[in-house]
């Protein structure tokens, strides 16, 4: 019951960086709020003026990264930092990980079972 009261009153006490994430999304555009709420991917595995461009322009909400985007965790940090420098706010950054049968990255990251196999155990 406490829980929904606080979600109730607009959630957790909002701290300075909330604040100015607000104020920053209030400056954007109706298309840059609209962007928001999207999700993009990109074929390659670098990030190129284009891709750039896109960010900067469409203020993608999140990118998502496959496994022709990246091999190692490296690729995922390099592309990241990139995307983040391009875009007035930083997007949420995604990737086809689910475990099991589908990890694009497996060097310097620990195998989880998939999803059948925690299903398995109830």
């Amino acid at each position: 019951m406490v829980l929904l009261a606080l979600v109730a009153r607009g959630g957790f006490a909002a701290s300075a960086a909330n604040d100015a994430l607000d104020r920053r999304i209030d400056g954007l555009s109706a298309d840059a709020k609209l962007g928001q709420l999207m999700f993009v991917s990109f074929s390659g595995s670098v990030s190129t003026a284009g891709l750039d461009r896109v960010v900067s322009e469409t203020h993608p909400g999140g990118v998502i990264f496959y496994e022709r985007n990246i091999a190692t965790a490296a690729d995922v940090r390099r592309l990241t930092a990139r995307l983040r420098s391009s875009s007035t706010l930083p997007p949420l950054i995604g990737i086809d990980q689910e475990g099991g049968f589908v990890r694009r990255i497996r060097d310097g990251v620990p195998e989880l079972p998939g999803a059948m196999a925690i299903g398995a155990t109830r």
